[in-house]
């Protein structure tokens, strides 16, 4: 697993959060914890890992890009600031 799809473990306790999402949204993240044997729980704490570590990225100037198994850029994520 590389360093941006690592979840540190909590060092603070834990505080409850509810979220109203669409019943098509709520399914979807069910399907991306189940695709990725986690809890949902854990799925977002990874989401917003992700988020964190793209945007520094950007304020720093940086691009983000994805790049296929022989090293050509296929595509670039435009985040918006």
């Amino acid at each position: 697993m590389n360093e941006m799809a690592r979840v540190l473990p909590l060092t603070e306790p834990s505080r409850r959060l509810n979220v109203n999402l669409p019943a098509s949204r709520l399914r979807e993240l069910q399907r991306l914890a189940k695709r990725r044997g986690t809890s949902m729980t854990e799925l977002v704490r990874w989401a917003l890992s992700l988020i964190e570590r793209v945007l520094e990225e950007v304020e720093k100037g940086n691009r983000i890009v994805i790049v296929n198994p022989k090293g050509k850029v296929e595509k670039e994520l435009v985040v918006p600031l």
